[in-house]
């Protein structure tokens, strides 16, 4: 899946939020296109899992989990799960 080496995020994580549409849906495929494990996260699960899915079909690496930026305990949660 990656796509060369002009902007190489292999054995990279990247956290992307509200990664189930649009703009982070985009950055997170972009991230997976040039290497990186994603950690795929939103507020609906069933929106980040999608995107996970997808990324995964296509030869990369992420996981998906629910988070609720507005919640110190999500953003740990989600932080100690990517790491």
């Amino acid at each position: 899946m990656n796509t060369g080496s002009f902007f190489d995020l292999n054995d990279k994580t990247a956290i992307v939020t509200g990664a189930g549409n649009g703009i982070g849906k985009s950055a997170s495929l972009t991230l997976a296109a040039f290497g990186a494990n994603v950690v795929v996260s939103d507020l609906k699960p069933e929106d980040a899992e999608k995107v996970s899915e997808e990324i995964n079909s296509q030869g990369g690496k992420s996981i998906a989990l629910a988070c609720n930026v507005t919640k110190d305990e999500d953003l740990q949660n989600l932080v100690k799960r990517a790491m």
